[in-house]
């Protein structure tokens, strides 16, 4: 069972940032939040790594020779590496110069984890210590590079997986997690407050909610409306009472049909739009669509987003090896270098 545990944990940390389709050939693609660099998780032969792409000078530099799961700090100075070893995750600095530095490890199995918006600090879901059943929210503080269980929550299967959606929000000054859980009954949303460990299940419905990076908006089913699958939603800091719909608030747009919402990375970093994938009836994609946040196309185009370029552009997979960043309010794209794995 322990064996099976880690497996998945491997699964889940190397796929956790959760980029739209195109992150293929073993390569995941991350860029900074205000659009400087670009960081590449590459698994190819020759070239494992991760590589930073520099949107400036159209150039690819190489910053470590052993592949991992990156998160940005704010800035686009440093970011934090996640590398599943040994039946846990070795995170560690990694400077734009090259300059890695390890931090300490949370000593269990680790799900799936994520940087504090404001830089603070790792927040991770992890096997609670000493083989008890369930999980732990753990938090790692940079301050002073210390581990801690914030709470402990033990109806989950494990063979389903955990934490495999994280969301972040402040309320009143204090961290809101809620994360996507699997159990014993329905899927459920448990939401932790970092600060006082409290905890509460939300109902989080079927498919899973999409939250904006400031934990303003979500994308979510509306149960209620016929021929409507999704809307945009005012997100509650807390879920309120009841068992339906307890984690969306006001709704403010709708997603146009045929649309498809891939995962968090579907929203720009400041929360303002949000890029889909566009499928036709007989599923196959037809490029992507951005929406504003009443759900109107305020752009679209052929290829694939693999993530945001800053709040307006985009970086697109057009062919097997060709990429470009294309702004969405229009103008003259620009061809990104080819890369050295390709």
């Amino acid at each position: 069972m322990q064996s099976s545990r880690f497996i998945f944990a491997v699964i889940i940390v190397f796929f956790s940032i959760g980029l739209l389709p195109g992150a293929a050939h073993g390569v995941a693609y991350s860029a900074s939040a205000d659009g400087v660099y670009v960081a590449a998780q590459v698994d190819a032969p020759k070239h494992a790594g991760i590589w930073l792409y520099q949107v400036s000078s159209n150039t690819w530099t190489r910053l470590a020779n052993r592949p991992g799961a990156v998160q940005w700090l704010p800035g686009h100075r440093q970011l934090v590496v996640g590398r599943a070893t040994a039946g846990t995750v070795a995170f560690s600095y990694l400077t734009v110069d090259g300059k890695e530095e390890p931090l300490r490890s949370p000593g269990t199995c680790c799900y799936d984890w994520k940087v504090l918006p404001d830089g603070s600090g790792i927040v991770a879901t992890c096997d609670r210590p000493k083989k008890k059943t369930g999980i732990a929210i753990c938090l790692y503080r940079f301050v002073d590079g210390t581990w801690r269980s914030i709470a402990t929550y033990p109806h989950v299967d494990h063979d389903k997986g955990t934490g495999d959606h994280i969301a972040l929000r402040k309320l009143n000054g204090v961290w809101i997690l809620s994360c996507h859980e699997r159990g014993p009954s329905d899927s459920r949303s448990l939401w932790v407050n970092l600060a006082t460990g409290k905890y509460t299940l939300g109902d989080e419905g079927d498919p899973l909610n999409h939250y904006s990076p400031d934990g303003t908006y979500v994308i979510g089913e509306d149960r209620y409306a016929r021929n409507i699958p999704f809307r945009i939603w005012l997100a509650r800091h807390w879920p309120g009472p009841g068992r339906q719909r307890n984690v969306l608030g006001k709704a403010i747009g709708t997603l146009p049909e045929k649309v498809q919402i891939s995962g968090q990375d579907c929203w720009a970093p400041d929360s303002r739009h949000i890029a889909s994938i566009q499928r036709e009836e007989d599923g196959m994609s037809r490029g992507y669509l951005v929406l504003d946040l009443q759900g109107k196309i305020v752009a679209h185009g052929q290829g694939h987003v693999l993530d945001w370029i800053g709040g307006n552009r985009l970086l697109v997979q057009t062919g097997a090896e060709t990429l470009v960043i294309r702004s969405i309010s229009g103008g003259k794209e620009q061809a990104v270098a080819r890369p050295p794995w390709q």
